[in-house]
C-alpha cells in the first residue's frame, strides 16, 4: 500500500477520506460557494426580522465578498466547481449513474442558467455603473419578474449543496 502522504500526490490515486487533488479542489470549491450561498440565504431570511436587519447583514457580506481576496475566491470557485463537476461527468465511462449523484448532476448544470442573469442584474449593475446595490434595488429588479426562476435556483443550490456535503460528509467516522 505506502504511505498516504506518497499516494495522495499523485492527482490520479484515491485515498480513502482524503481523494485526489482534483476531489480536494472540487470539493474546497464548492464548500466556499456553499458558505457564500449559506451566508446569502441567510441575509434573504433576515427580512422576516426587518428590512434593516437585512441591509445589515448584506453590509457584512459585502466587506467579505467585495474585496479583492473574496471576490479573487468567489469568482475562482464560480468557474472551478462547474469545471470539474463538468470533468467529473466527462470521465464516467458509463451514464449508469446513481439517483443521488444524478440529481446533483442536473441540480448543477441548472445552476449557471438560473445564475447568470442573477449576476448581472446585482454585480453587473454594481460594476457597470458604480453603484452600491441594496435590497431594495435588487427587489426591485428581480420581484416579481423573475420570482419564480430565483426560487428554484435557491432550490436547486440548496440541494445541490446538501447531497454534495452529504456525500462528503458520509467518509467521515463521526457523521452518522
Amino acid at each position: 500500500m505506502g504511505d498516504p502522504e506518497k499516494q495522495s500526490s499523485d492527482p490520479r490515486k484515491f485515498v480513502p477520506g482524503r481523494g485526489t487533488l482534483l476531489q480536494q479542489v472540487r470539493l474546497w470549491s464548492g464548500l466556499t460557494l456553499f458558505l457564500f450561498s449559506l451566508l446569502h440565504f441567510l441575509n434573504h431570511a433576515l427580512g422576516n426580522v426587518s428590512y434593516e436587519a437585512m441591509d445589515w447583514f448584506q453590509d457584512l457580506r459585502y466587506q467579505i465578498w467585495h474585496s479583492a481576496a473574496g471576490s479573487a475566491i468567489l469568482y475562482g470557485a464560480l468557474i472551478i466547481h462547474p469545471g470539474l463537476g463538468i470533468w467529473k461527468l466527462m470521465q464516467r465511462r458509463t451514464w449508469r449513474i446513481p439517483f443521488k449523484e444524478a440529481i446533483q448532476a442536473v441540480l448543477g448544470l441548472s445552476i449557471p442558467f438560473l445564475l447568470i442573469p442573477h449576476i448581472v442584474l446585482t454585480r453587473g449593475a454594481e460594476n457597470t455603473f458604480h453603484a452600491y446595490v441594496d435590497y431594495q434595488h435588487v427587489l426591485s429588479v428581480l420581484w416579481p419578474n423573475v420570482a419564480w426562476s430565483q426560487s428554484i435556483l435557491l432550490v436547486a443550490v440548496w440541494i445541490h449543496a446538501c447531497i454534495g456535503l452529504h456525500s462528503w460528509l458520509k467518509l467521515k467516522s463521526w457523521y452518522q
